[in-house]
């Protein structure tokens, strides 16, 4: 008799502790996640045009077991996704049941979806055993907000007139939030800018402004147009808002030609046996063949160069600091022209081209580099090619570019005034002799720095236009989205 209770009890035990064991392997508590791929703030803007959304979904103990995705507006709800996963009671979701990534189309024309708000509601469950077998659930909401309106613009330019190669500006209105808006050149961007920024900076230069009353939905955006593209690239201002619609309205703009020089320059014994080597030796480069450190400089060099000045310009304050003309370096004489295509030869050999997208500026040795008018130095450092080299940003998306300095007497952060000295005029980097690269570039695109040299242009491409409009001066012509 005690033998068989020995036995049942022993039995008992064995089955409790599997129990227990099946128990803590198929009871487990942990609910499926759910991640959002794309980023939300609060609440997921929906527009006019289809938008794809991903999603990832996993559970890692007891594997997923359902998934299913319903879009509520107005009482109606749709499904966009019901997924069953294999597996089963006992032993839990099959392999490969762990991780599953989705991606949803909410197209507002096929979901028949007005606008206002809306919920996307996302629930997973899993194989766990707990609740009475019915498993863990997850349940993601998301708030929606359907937007099937394109922002509003009103453009106030009439006739604009800009050279290839060249700057111009549009002042424009935005009748609601956007997350972008400026001018398509092609397809270059230029950011557009408040103009209550640019109105505030010049009343505090000028009395006479200050009855100007600043609206925060009148922007401005200065652009030009690259020497290396289309002659003739669509113009257009472009307004996208949160939810994806965009709008884009031209004006009436016209593009007067740029004739680019031609330039054989020399590479002599002197610039090939001292300038080069050592350029090459403070970029570990190879300088056993002249010839060849050059090339590699002239071209892989020159292009990580370019890349680094369009990530230091990356975004420029809103804040206009600059005022007026821009100053060029006093008693200079120009050695060059803007955007002129250099070949490069030794002897009769043709070894390399390029464009030189700036002005080269002589006076004396070591003469004094000022800065061309007021901004903020982001740049103070050396730079490859244009050795050491200063880069202001003068606002609303205006920069200029200092190079082959022997001496940088400015650095990263310092708010500079136009005629402050920022630095010795060199001839480090790849430069001959003694000069100054001077450059101007709006957004990331260079521009002839005449134009910004002449105090009439600036009035009247760009300050005729910072001035609040009358009635009888805006146009509104059709937009397209």
């Amino acid at each position: 008799m005690n033998l068989r209770r020995l036995i049942l009890w022993t039995v008992l035990l064995v089955l409790l502790a599997g129990a227990g064991t099946a128990w803590l392997y198929r009871g487990e508590s942990s609910a499926p996640l759910i991640s959002p791929s794309t980023l939300f703030v609060d609440s997921l803007s929906v527009g006019l045009a289809p938008q794809d959304l991903r999603f990832e979904a996993s559970d890692f103990e007891s594997g997923l077991r359902t998934l299913s995705v319903t879009l509520e507006q107005g009482g109606n709800a749709t499904t966009l996704l019901e997924e069953n996963f294999p597996g089963d009671i006992y032993r839990g979701g099959a392999a490969g049941t762990n991780n599953y990534t989705f991606t949803l189309t909410i197209d507002p024309k096929e979901l028949h979806l007005t606008e206002g708000e809306a919920t996307l509601n996302i629930v997973a469950r899993d194989w766990s055993w707990i609740h009475f077998f019915q498993g863990n659930e997850t349940v993601f909401t998301l708030p929606v907000v359907v937007d099937l309106k394109a922002p509003r613009l009103s453009i106030e330019n009439g006739l604009t007139y800009i050279r290839k190669g060249g700057a111009a500006a549009v002042v424009y209105t935005v009748h609601e939030p956007t997350t972008r808006d400026g001018v398509m050149v092609g397809t270059t961007f230029f950011r557009g800018f408040p103009l209550r920024e640019v109105i505030q900076a010049a009343a505090s230069k000028n009395d006479a402004t200050k009855s100007a009353k600043p609206s925060t939905k009148r922007r401005i955006a200065i652009f030009a147009i690259p020497v290396e593209g289309p002659d003739n690239p669509p113009i257009a201002v472009r307004a996208e808002d949160r939810a994806g619609n965009v709008t884009t309205q031209s004006w009436n703009t016209q593009i007067l030609p740029m004739e680019q020089s031609e330039e054989r320059i020399e590479l002599n014994e002197k610039f090939l046996q001292n300038a080069v080597p050592n350029l090459a030796q403070a970029l570990q480069i190879d300088a056993t063949d002249p010839i060849a450190a050059f090339q590699k400089i002239n071209t892989e060099v020159r292009a990580s160069n370019e890349a680094k000045i369009r990530d230091v310009i990356g975004k420029s304050v809103e804040f206009q600091h600059w005022q007026g003309a821009f100053r060029q370096m006093a008693n200079a004489a120009v050695k060059s022209n803007f955007a002129e295509r250099r070949t490069y030869f030794v002897g009769e050999e043709q070894v390399s081209q390029a464009t030189h997208y700036g002005f080269d500026l002589a006076s004396t040795a070591n003469a004094y580099v000022a800065a061309a008018n007021s901004g903020v130095v982001i740049y103070a450092d050396d730079l490859g090619i244009y050795g050491q080299c200063v880069i202001i940003d003068h606002g609303i998306g205006v920069y200029s570019l200092y190079g082959h300095l022997s001496q940088i007497d400015t650095k990263v952060g310092e708010k500079v005034d136009s005629g402050v000295t920022i630095g010795l005029t060199g001839a480090t980097g790849l430069a001959g002799g003694d000069h100054l690269h001077f450059a101007i570039l709006v957004g990331q695109t260079y521009v002839d720095p005449k134009e910004w040299w002449d105090p009439k242009w600036i009035d009247e491409h760009i300050g005729a236009l910072i001035t609040p409009p009358t009635s009888n001066n805006i146009e509104t012509p059709e937009a397209t989205q």
